[in-house]
């Protein structure tokens, strides 16, 4: 089983309830913040109520490693390094990102690790409209250009 990552790309305008409780519980309480979520039924129907404020793809180690490295906060907002990584039980941050990417550690239950990260808008702004889904030439829904938008966001 892989894991998804996802970026919630809109604010809260014109938001309804049950999509507001959706992107509650997958913590991504404002725009431009990104999660890394199992691929299961479950939160696939949350990614699909929420595909008009949310894009998601696989994710891939690299893409989990950089945004590890650059963004992963513990909690105290403190950086996450590989020495933390040695003490959480993983041989450094590469083997937690691929752990991560396969599906095999949900970033929730890491312990002492924030299960969101928060990025910058990109660099050079968004190329597409991202008020319209991926297959309407958007940036929303199931995107498989999300790792180099994300790239930019780091």
């Amino acid at each position: 089983m892989t894991s998804l990552l996802v970026v919630r790309l809109r604010g809260t305008a014109n938001m309804r309830r049950d999509v507001a409780a959706s992107l509650e519980r997958l913590r991504l309480l404002r725009r431009y913040t990104a999660t890394i979520v199992p691929n299961t039924k479950d939160y696939l129907g949350l990614l699909r109520s929420s595909s008009a404020f949310v894009a998601w793809c696989e994710a891939d180690k690299g893409t989990v490693l950089k945004l590890l490295r650059e963004r992963g906060r513990l909690v105290g907002s403190k950086p996450v390094t590989d020495r933390w990584a040695q003490g959480a039980g993983f041989k450094d941050l590469e083997d937690l990102a691929s752990k991560v990417a396969e599906g095999s550690v949900d970033l929730r239950h890491v312990h002492g690790v924030k299960p969101f990260f928060r990025l910058h808008p990109p660099l050079k702004g968004l190329k597409k409209s991202a008020n319209k889904h991926y297959r309407a030439g958007g940036l929303l829904a199931e995107n498989p250009e999300l790792p180099k938008i994300v790239e930019r966001m780091v």
